[in-house]
């Protein structure tokens, strides 16, 4: 039969049998407790949804400050004068092109009702027009042309759009 010598706990200081990092049955089962009752202090990361949510806002904010007193970009030529009367209107539209999401030339004011009907054709002429063909191939190669089947927000990129227009936003509304 093999005997265990006697060691010095850490936690009781008493000559015993030591069984985990130095300590005694009874210690090593109230070093166990403790930790398990203690609270952890981890900051809550605030969820990727959220991020995009706060992004869209500031960023779709600064396309209304930006095109304010302009004429509505496509629809129906009323002129934009009141922030909550006009929508930033995608040209590709932000579910089904994410990437273009946050891409101020993709992104123009608009009314309500224009986007809602979403006319994607005379959108496409007003680019044509007060763009040129040259910028709208570039949108379109940009994004269409070379398409990622799946994007993924991170986490970084979002909060650096709402620092970014939310600084943005700040600046044109102070003046």
């Amino acid at each position: 039969m093999l005997k265990r010598k006697l060691k010095i706990c850490k936690g009781c200081n008493l000559d015993k049998i030591i069984f985990s990092r130095g300590l005694c049955e009874r210690c090593a089962k109230v070093s166990i407790k403790s930790k398990v009752r203690k609270p952890t202090s981890r900051k809550k990361l605030i969820s990727i949804a959220k991020l995009k949510k706060d992004a869209r806002y500031w960023f779709q904010r600064w396309i209304r400050l930006r095109d304010f007193g302009n004429t509505s970009c496509y629809n129906d030529g009323v002129m934009l004068t009141d922030l909550g009367s006009y929508d930033a209107c995608h040209y590709l539209k932000f579910q089904l092109y994410p990437e273009a999401g946050f891409d101020e030339d993709n992104v123009h004011g608009g009314s309500k009702g224009g986007n809602i009907r979403d006319d994607y054709q005379q959108y496409r002429k007003w680019l044509l027009t007060n763009k040129g063909e040259e910028f709208l191939n570039k949108l379109e190669d940009k994004y269409v042309v070379n398409r990622q089947n799946t994007y993924k927000f991170d986490r970084s990129y979002l909060e650096e759009i709402i620092k970014k227009y939310k600084a943005l936003c700040r600046e044109i509304e102070s003046n």
